[in-house]
């Protein structure tokens, strides 16, 4: 991402919300997410 979203925490829900399987089969929880985000400034998602 070129510039994170205003509010992470909120986007965050709507990616899980989207693909669950980001946090389900990723991340071990929303926390671990939101600091990835912030660090990397990408994101991806999983399907099976």
């Amino acid at each position: 991402m070129n510039k994170l979203p205003n509010d992470i925490k909120t986007f965050t829900s709507e990616v899980y919300e989207f693909c669950p399987d980001v946090i389900d089969q990723g991340y071990s929880f929303m926390e671990e997410m939101i600091s990835d985000y912030n660090e990397s400034k990408d994101f991806w998602l999983w399907w099976d």
